[in-house]
This record gives C-alpha cells, structure tokens and sequence, in this order.
C-alpha cells in the first residue's frame, strides 16, 4: 500500500497530481480545510471529483487524533508535503507527523512558503495529456478558486516538485 497525505481538500492535486497518477496512492486528506473558503462537506466533495479524475481512492479526515488514526497504516511508501521554514502549518505538521510515523519510506512534495511556491527538490516527470487531467482536476475545487486568498495557487503554473530522501531535524 502507498499513501499520500492531503493536509486540505486541494493540497494533493495542486502539488501532487502527477505522483496520483503515476503511483494511484490512497489519499488521505489529514483536515477539512473549514470554515476556511468554504464548508467540510463542499470541500471534501471537491477533492471526490478530483479524485476520480486522477484515479484514486482517497479518505477524508480521520475522526479523533489524526497521529493515532495514521498510526494503523504500514505503507510501503508514502508522499507527504515537505516541512519548511516559512511554510503553511498544517503542511508542516502533516510531513512531520508522517515523517515520525514511517521513516525512511516518506517523499516530499513541496508546496509554498510565505515567498511563494517551492521550486526545489527534483521536477516530476509527467506524461502527455496529464496536464489536461490536472487542471480539470483543479476546477473542481470551485471554492477554492472563487477566493482571491486561494486562487493564486491555482493558475502559478503546473509543475511539481518532489525531495528525496525525507529527514527531518531532531
């Protein structure tokens, strides 16, 4: 089993699209992302819709601690957004958390920082016509491109960016 971590409903088709559909993890997304730009239940119908364009199953976040409920999974591999300085903080406690949880199996996928969008890391290779299933992937997430405080995130271009191997600081 591959994992693949989703901080919020969006998370893992803005910054992982091309790892969904080159290794079909199950996609675990770790919050809701409410009250923020719009309700659970419209959030997580979203990332349904871009999950069946991407072709993989996925879960919404699990009820009670969320370290408890992860702790129950040995994946083989799992993809997790990258923990930096200056970074959104529920990406970092996501990576760290899964970082905790399965050493030495975890991937980063970057996403952004108070400077804008990481670049770092390895670019992911794509084939031809993933892009065409990336963005309408991304147009499901109708909330999040009707805010002006999340919708830049969605037209700062389609590459993606993954780190190799995972540590994280003690």
């Amino acid at each position: 089993m591959k994992l693949l971590l989703s901080p919020h409903p969006d998370d893992e088709t803005l910054f992982a699209a091309y790892t969904l559909l080159q290794h079909h993890p199950l996609v675990i997304v770790c919050t809701t992302g409410a009250p923020r730009h719009g309700s659970a239940d419209s959030r997580l119908a979203e990332t349904g819709q871009a999950m069946r364009i991407l072709g993989c199953d996925w879960l919404p976040p699990p009820a009670g601690d969320l370290e408890e409920a992860l702790g129950w999974y040995d994946p083989a591999h799992v993809w997790a957004p990258l923990p930096e300085p200056a970074g959104n903080a529920d990406h970092n406690t996501v990576g760290e958390l899964a970082a905790r949880l399965w050493p030495g199996k975890v991937t980063w996928f970057t996403t952004y920082t108070d400077q804008g969008r990481t670049r770092g890391g390895d670019r992911v290779d794509h084939l031809p016509g993933w892009e065409t299933l990336k963005v309408r992937a991304m147009n499901c997430y109708q909330s999040q491109l009707a805010h002006p405080g999340t919708s830049p995130h969605f037209v700062r271009g389609l590459d993606e960016y993954v780190v190799e191997p995972a540590v994280v600081a003690a």
